[in-house]
């Protein structure tokens, strides 16, 4: 204070009246701003609770009637019909069935943000955890008439990552491999690369299908901003993915990111922390 303090502050009255009228409006609008935010940040936080309540309600109230109607269009595979009323049964069953992922996705998102959700270590066989996911994916691929290529180039055993498996499969992978397929082209090719890149286990996905525009590449990670568009056998979807994924990935030092080209196909890096299994266990 003193450093700031005029040399003939001492000498005139007018002019510390005035410095003390200075200093208490700018004590009082520094007041009023301070109880503005605390004000902003509490009707935030009460809107983010009301609207988290909400989504947890409505994630509640869909996933039972979305059961049963996935139960009885699975059911109805056993039916003597007409092949079109199977082929509507089927879409019936594959929607619900995604729906369903998309519920659980948030649901894993609004754990996490409660701090409900912990993540564990998991050796991680990297090979086997990508055969899965194809499996998982394998009636889209079918559909589509998709060449499927996968390269490991490491040795499976010595690569493990931190994460939970349900998370890494279901609310990573899946709905990486998924996207690949919905934008492919019928015929195409898929390709799945995995390899080591400094401290990183790095999964690849590479179609050469439909692409994403520059425009909807810039919101792709930002749950905020609707970027799904239909897949090229009108596939739809909530856009969600692969928000969900970087939410998930940053709570365990992974990251993701996607590089797109229009009409040529799109490339997803996928970066799991790698971790020693023998430092690992040592450690354990």
């Amino acid at each position: 204070v003193v450093g700031v303090m005029p040399i003939n502050f001492a000498l005139g009255l007018p002019f510390r009246i005035g410095l003390v009228f200075e200093m208490l409006t700018l004590s009082y609008a520094m007041w009023l701003w301070h109880r503005s935010l605390v004000s902003d940040r509490r009707s935030s936080e009460e809107r983010s609770g009301k609207i988290s309540e909400l989504v947890k309600v409505l994630c509640h109230d869909l996933a039972n009637p979305l059961s049963v109607v996935s139960g009885y269009s699975e059911q109805a595979r056993d039916i003597p019909m007409e092949p079109n009323l199977h082929a509507y049964f089927a879409a019936i069953e594959r929607e619900s069935h995604s729906l369903g992922a998309a519920i659980r996705r948030i649901r894993y998102i609004q754990a996490v943000a409660s701090n409900k959700f912990k993540f564990s270590f998991v050796n991680l066989n990297i090979s086997k955890f990508l055969s899965n996911s194809l499996s998982n994916n394998s009636a889209g691929i079918q559909r589509k008439m998709l060449k499927v290529h996968l390269t490991v180039s490491h040795i499976n055993d010595a690569l493990m990552t931190r994460g939970d498996n349900r998370v890494l499969g279901e609310f990573i992978l899946d709905p990486i491999i998924d996207n690949a397929i919905k934008y492919s082209f019928r015929g195409g090719e898929l390709h799945l690369d995995v390899g080591v890149e400094k401290n990183f286990i790095l999964v690849r996905v590479t179609d050469f299908g439909a692409g994403v525009s520059p425009v909807l590449r810039q919101g792709v990670f930002d749950p905020a901003v609707f970027t799904s568009e239909p897949g090229t056998l009108g596939e739809l979807g909530a856009g969600l993915s692969l928000s969900v994924a970087r939410a998930f990935l940053s709570q365990s030092a992974g990251k993701i990111e996607l590089d797109s080209v229009l009409n040529k196909g799109t490339v997803v890096r996928v970066y799991l922390p790698l971790v020693e299994a023998k430092r690992s266990l040592e450690a354990a």
